[in-house]
């Protein structure tokens, strides 16, 4: 079964996360794992690694590698370099930093990004599809493409397009083509306010689909989708209405396909009151196929309402079917969803890192205990205070000043449009304790 192996509390509300690229490929290393806030700090953890012989009581610690106040106001995005050398974050400030991913310390940034007519633009997403290339998307729906190549480093962008009206809410580099000799992403795919673009890294703005009626709020790709006797990549959406919108790679126009993620009906009237899907990630077939033996492609999507739910949308008999339902957060929707690929997991198995109001949970294929066996001793996720950054960025009384702003601040809440949360109790209290099962 699919259980929580550890619970990490957080000092602010969480705005956006990052796992560090290299977890699909190692497999005796801890994994980093980077946190951006509504405080503006940025949190990044070492995750231990998954035990292949684990001892009876091996527990695992989960580290502080380091922590900085970043930026002035909200930390809004952040993203790995190509390569995992690097971190990149981007604040409410328009500020852009680059730093090292072990240290935390800045090795350069950019200046605050504006509009053409040089008003203040803030950043909504940061990607970084090749090693040439940083992506940066902001709340007047431009998309700037940076050539890392530029020396020293970029100062200003290579192009600039608009390919929405209303800000970017979503960014996916689609597969490379079977052709392709560099192996590398070259098409984006992006969605703002009722359309979807693709934007290819050299051409420009290759299409815009037709307005699809309902906010799109993520995206993802699923590639190896047998559709019509044949193999295909699929795009999915995700809106703010609760349903996932399917759209076959080349026919951008409009989507081909729906699945109703949320069907609960509320209100008085009988009206229908859905969550929206703010995260849209593809799962590792070993998180499921360990035990649920599906055939399909499994997506997993993070609600508004703090729910995490899986989608099989493709696979025979399976296809578009629900896999799974677990629940991050009672009151605080899921703003962050990444996976391991499962290599060296216990039974293949990969992990699961959601993020959103003020926790991160840590998920796991756990194998049921056997009768008669006791249950292993729980240890604690420990919180480093480290403060690693060397670009000059707040001192400890400007933290305090600017952590006690950021609460009246309307702006730090996350920019995605959500309805309105129920109210009550948050995971700022008690530090929450949780175990490692099984890693040493």
């Amino acid at each position: 079964m699919i259980e929580t192996l550890c619970t990490l509390p957080l000092p602010s509300d969480v705005f956006t996360s990052a796992l560090h690229p290299s977890t699909s490929t190692s497999t005796s290393t801890p994994t980093l794992y980077t946190v951006g806030l509504a405080s503006g700090h940025v949190i990044t953890y070492r995750i231990p690694p998954p035990s292949t012989s684990p001892s009876k009581t091996g527990l695992g610690i989960c580290e502080t590698a380091w922590k900085t106040h970043r930026h002035k106001g909200s930390c809004r995005c952040i993203c790995y370099s190509w390569d995992g050398a690097n971190i990149v974050s981007a604040g409410l400030d328009g500020v852009v930093k680059v730093a090292e991913s072990e240290s935390g310390r800045v090795v350069w940034k950019l200046g605050g990004v504006c509009t053409s007519t040089h008003d203040p633009d803030p950043p909504t997403l940061l990607s970084s599809p090749t090693p040439q290339t940083l992506l940066l998307a902001t709340d007047s729906s431009a998309l700037h493409l940076y050539d890392l190549r530029t020396p020293p480093h970029p100062t200003r962008p290579t192009q600039t397009h608009h390919p929405h009206t209303d800000y970017i809410s979503s960014l996916t580099a689609l597969p490379p083509s079977q052709t392709s000799s560099s192996h590398l992403p070259r098409q984006i795919l992006t969605t703002g306010g009722t359309t979807l673009a693709i934007t290819d890294l050299r051409k420009g703005i290759l299409a815009q689909s037709e307005d699809q009626e309902a906010e799109l709020l993520s995206s993802c790709v699923v590639s190896g989708v047998r559709r019509r006797g044949r193999g295909t990549d699929l795009a999915v959406t995700g809106t703010g209405e609760g349903v996932l919108l399917l759209w076959e790679r080349g026919a951008w126009d409009d989507q081909n396909g729906r699945i109703v993620a949320d069907k609960h009906v509320g209100g008085g009237g009988g009206g229908v009151d859905r969550e929206s899907i703010d995260v849209l990630k593809t799962a590792p077939g070993s998180l499921f196929h360990h035990y649920h033996h599906t055939t399909g492609k499994i997506i997993a999507l993070g609600q508004g309402d703090g729910k995490i739910k899986f989608v099989n949308v493709g696979g025979g008999a399976g296809n578009n079917t629900f896999a799974g339902e677990f629940v991050h957060d009672e009151f605080d929707g899921v703003v962050g969803l990444d996976f391991e690929d499962g290599q060296g997991g216990e039974g293949g198995a990969g992990r699961m890192i959601s993020a959103g109001g003020r926790t991160v949970k840590i998920w796991g294929v756990e194998e049921e205990s056997e009768e008669g066996e006791e249950e292993e001793s729980e240890g604690e996720c420990e919180e480093g205070d480290d403060d690693n950054d060397g670009d000059g960025d707040e001192s400890e009384e400007e933290e305090k000043e600017e952590e006690q702003s950021s609460d009246s601040d309307s702006d730090q809440k996350p920019r995605k449009r959500r309805k309105t949360k129920k109210q009550g109790q948050n995971n700022s209290g008690k530090p929450i304790m949780g175990a490692f099962r099984g890693i040493d």
